[in-house]
């Protein structure tokens, strides 16, 4: 069965002409607003064609899964109304839906959210790093490490696993000699594709941080089809000891990155935290099968972090508290505001103008605590 998610998504329903689009798009003063719609809208469009194609498939079936279907109706649910509203006081803008399903791996509108919420993450992350130890005195790298391809996911997905998990292990042992002692930090996805013959091949993505330079050797493997060179950065220390844990696979890609500043690691962060995004180029039958082996039982976790970049307080309950303090106090003053709806499902948008009688959030900020007060929204 072809996938629903490739080829052309189609025009636009979105008329970026209008005036009156234009007049709200141009005072929220931010130029990536058009683009987030037609990202949102064409993640929707892949949703709902998704989630009928994955409900037929199931209806088809002889065993019928009741709680797969019900995800699935949550599924074509999802981000059916979208909101962006803009703050005439602090400038800023956010979009917001009145239900969003949270299922990324079968989603693709929730896919987009969690890619930027673990780009943001990354960054903050980073950010930390940056100003604690600095990015300018420390070696950049992007990993990769894979292993042999396999009909059966779970048994590929539980063997990556192992052997990652088996290196992470010898790292904080006294007993080992492990080549993955120098790396101090390390930020890492596991991505699930169908290799080119068919099979499944996970592999893991890591942004890795040492302190001394990788003894790293540079083999030229040839011209692509598409006329580039094919590079292959290879680290022997960890090669050999990679093909010792896993039995199957000695490819392991280290390449290095350049970069000073932490907003510079965006486009590596991108690849390396783009898992959630391949699922969408699954068909169906695979990604409904994706979807049963990592979210388990046992749920398996496909992005964590390690050494320098865990710990820094940024995913800690008080952590996420003030994040969202700091993101309601900037967004939700008082004054005027400009709301436009959008309807993900039809291409609809309305544009609506209210008053704010009293602000979202009344702060009084003291010593001792923080009080936060509610107001009437006028629609």
């Amino acid at each position: 069965m072809d996938s629903p998610e490739k080829g052309d998504p189609g025009p636009s329903v979105l008329d970026f002409d209008d005036s009156e689009l234009q007049g709200f798009i141009s005072s929220c003063d931010f130029d990536g607003i058009p683009r987030k719609l037609q990202r949102y809208e064409q993640a929707k469009a892949r949703n709902i064609q998704f989630a009928d194609s994955a409900m037929e498939l199931l209806e088809s079936q002889t065993l019928y899964d009741f709680g797969m279907m019900e995800r699935l109706r949550k599924v074509r649910c999802c981000a059916q109304i979208l909101s962006v509203e803009r703050w005439y006081d602090s400038g800023s803008f956010r979009i917001s839906s009145p239900f969003w399903c949270g299922q990324h791996l079968l989603c693709p509108v929730c896919a987009v959210r969690r890619s930027s919420r673990l780009l943001s993450r990354a960054v903050r992350r980073l950010a930390v790093v940056d100003d604690g130890v600095g990015l300018s005195d420390m070696h950049l790298y992007f990993l990769t490490l894979t292993v042999k391809s396999s009909d059966d996911l779970s048994e590929v997905f539980d063997h990556i696993k192992g052997a990652f998990a088996f290196m992470r292990t010898a790292r904080k042992s006294r007993h080992h000699a492990t080549a993955f002692k120098c790396i101090s930090g390390a930020m890492y996805s596991i991505e699930i594709i169908r290799g080119k013959n068919g099979q499944w091949h996970p592999h893991i993505h890591m942004l890795i941080t040492t302190y001394d330079p990788l003894a790293l050797e540079q083999v030229d493997r040839g011209v692509r089809p598409d006329g580039t060179r094919d590079v292959w950065w290879r680290w022997p220390a960890l090669q050999h000891e990679w093909l010792a844990v896993t039995g199957d696979s000695h490819y392991v890609d280290c390449r290095p990155v350049v970069a000073t500043r932490a907003d510079s690691l965006l486009p590596v962060c991108c690849e390396v935290f783009k898992y959630a995004m391949k699922f969408a180029s699954l068909d169906p039958a695979d990604r409904l099968e994706a979807y049963r082996v990592v979210a388990g039982p046992p749920r398996r976790m496909l992005s964590r972090c390690m050494g320098e970049f865990y710990g820094l307080g940024i995913d800690s309950p008080d952590s996420k508290e003030q994040w969202r303090f700091d993101q309601a106090f900037a967004q939700e003053g008082a004054g005027d505001s400009q709301r436009l709806a959008f309807n993900a499902r039809y291409g609809l948008y309305e544009l609506r103008s209210h008053a704010v009688i009293a602000p979202r959030a009344l702060v009084q900020r003291d010593s001792s605590q923080v009080v936060c007060g509610t107001g009437e929204i006028p629609f």
